[in-house]
């Protein structure tokens, strides 16, 4: 019998940022521009309100974007990298406390 669920919608249990700041910075300098983390921190456990990434690249780039197209390119690289940071060694030792 399930006596307790827990959500993480704020990455307390799990840092699903840092994948997500990856996965920006790779489709950026895909692009040939840099995306400093100074900027990304901007929209940090929040929407895009403040800082949008992808607003942020049209300006670089002074032309738009395919959004649906780089958010999908997004989401797969996310993956990617979070499934790589689960089965990283170092990740384990540092979520079990040793």
């Amino acid at each position: 019998m399930i006596k307790a669920v827990i959500f993480d919608c704020d990455g307390l249990l799990v840092d699903t940022e840092t994948p997500w700041y990856k996965a920006f910075r790779e489709i950026y300098q895909e692009h040939g521009v840099d995306l400093p983390l100074e900027q990304y921190v901007q929209c940090v456990g929040t929407t895009f309100a403040h800082f949008d990434p992808y607003n942020y690249l049209e300006e670089c780039l002074q032309k738009p974007v395919d959004r649906t197209a780089l958010s999908e390119k997004l989401k797969q690289k996310h993956r990617v990298l979070t499934y790589l940071r689960q089965k990283s060694p170092t990740s384990k030792r540092s979520e079990s406390g040793r």
